[in-house]
């Protein structure tokens, strides 16, 4: 943003404004929003990284943190729950089930900012492994996300699942609303 001298908020309205590329839009009202959080928008990575990421930049900001957010180029995108969970995770019952399984992994309530990418063999992993990891040297999600706002409640959770991704997408929701006061 800087070297296209967008550095109020003014200058990002008119430089979204002012370009047609799909990956460079912002919502403009509550419903853009929840779409875009919920799943009703496909976002890519780096538009979910970058919600991801100035959702725990603001709420750090809000919240007093005492540790500092690293610049956005230190982060990576983390499934929570895996895009290939049928090798770890339980099954569902339907097949129906399973796709609209499939469907929330691509939303924020899944996906997670990290400083580090997790270890190939604990990313697949049950929720237990993937949270605790494998040993110093594979560390879990609660040690490569530790102290990060928006992941900090996920982590408590004995079980991730359905329930719990559209959970964490509405708190998101609610936060990026309460932050950007988009009408």
């Amino acid at each position: 943003m800087l070297t296209n001298n967008v550095t109020t908020a003014a200058d990002l309205k008119t430089f979204i404004d002012n370009k047609d590329e799909a990956r460079v839009v912002a919502p403009v009202n509550d419903s853009d929003i929840h779409g875009s959080i919920n799943g009703g928008v496909n976002l890519v990575n780096e538009q979910n990284i970058g919600i991801l990421y100035m959702l725990e930049t603001r709420l750090r900001t809000i919240n007093y943190s005492a540790t500092a957010v690293k610049g956005i180029r230190y982060y990576t995108l983390e499934h929570m729950m895996p895009k290939k969970w049928r090798n770890n995770w339980a099954p569902c019952e339907t097949e129906a089930l399973a796709r609209q399984r499939d469907s929330l992994l691509l939303t924020l309530g899944n996906l997670a900012i990290i400083p580090q990418s997790l270890n190939a063999s604990i990313r697949d992993s049950s929720w237990n492994a993937k949270k605790a990891g494998k040993g110093i040297n594979n560390p879990g999600l609660s040690i490569c996300a530790a102290g990060l706002t928006t992941v900090h409640d996920a982590l408590q959770k004995e079980v991730w699942n359905e329930s719990e991704i559209m959970a964490r997408a509405e708190w998101l929701y609610e936060q990026a609303r309460s932050l950007w006061d988009m009408v």
